[in-house]
């Protein structure tokens, strides 16, 4: 089965120009799913990028787009940000339409992306990085869009940055986070681009904290398919909302107990 069509390349795409194209992203479709009272303010006041999405942020450009660093972020020599050094930094970074990063952390990041060269060098050498795909969703007409960390003929990656990679830990992420429909809504646009139902889907894992250990999961097709159902509500959602108006509160209702909260 085909999930959507007219999918295209656009290469040599910034991250700037991608994120400014109007197309529906995996990550909206999350919170159209978790908060659809909050999308429509966030699509007009997005939020500011928590520290360890900087950190994911740097350690994607050091290992996918080595070239690209200067231009995306500028590396204070201060050790906290708590000095009048570091906001005179943060300032001008502002003002060069870059990001202001402690000289600690872009060392770290940099141990990072040495750790995922050592880890996953046939992963990476074999793939297209940062790769910007666009196509409609055949059931709502809706444009999506998606950025690959990696594309190959046969598979697709992300490099997920992470407190504990271990098989436990990252399973949980998957759900917290929803990983699975990101697989699935990547997986199924990237399959379209290659002539396939679903293009298979490798999350490279880098730890955050010495010694950076690394992990290699894909997910089950219980998991795609979970993930399938949720993005295909969410655009179903979506569609809904564009036009008749996002809810203005969360809920109202009788909050029954979760299992693990009952003694």
């Amino acid at each position: 089965m085909t999930y959507f069509k007219d999918v295209s390349i656009v290469h040599g795409l910034s991250a700037a120009g991608y994120f400014a194209r109007p197309e529906v992203s995996r990550s909206e479709l999350v919170r159209i799913l978790q908060a659809p009272a909050r999308v429509a303010y966030e699509k007009a006041n997005p939020r500011p990028p928590t520290p360890a999405m900087v950190f994911g942020s740097m350690v994607h450009s050091v290992v996918l787009t080595p070239d690209e660093f200067d231009n995306e972020f500028l590396v204070s020599p201060e050790l906290s940000r708590r000095t009048k050094n570091w906001k005179a930094d943060a300032e001008e970074a502002e003002k060069q339409g870059l990001t202001a990063v402690l000289l600690g952390d872009a060392a770290k990041a940099r141990d990072c992306a040495k750790s995922a060269a050592a880890a996953f060098p046939s992963l990476l050498d074999a793939c297209k990085h940062e790769v910007a795909i666009f196509g409609t969703h055949i059931e709502t007409g809706i444009g999506c869009k998606a950025r690959l960390d990696l594309l190959a003929d046969t598979y697709c990656g992300d490099l997920k940055t992470t407190k504990d990679a271990n098989e436990e830990a990252f399973g949980k992420s998957v759900g917290n986070f929803r990983y699975d429909i990101q697989d699935a809504f990547y997986g199924d646009l990237a399959g379209s681009l290659r002539g396939v139902e679903h293009l298979p889907m490798v999350f490279a894992c880098i730890e955050t904290e010495p010694p950076y250990l690394t992990a290699e999961w894909d997910l089950s097709e219980e998991w795609i398919e979970n993930g399938r159902a949720g993005y295909e509500e969410a655009l179903r959602l979506y569609a809904k909302y564009e036009a008749e108006g996002y809810p203005k509160t969360l809920g109202k209702g009788t909050l029954e107990p979760r299992p693990w909260q009952l003694r």
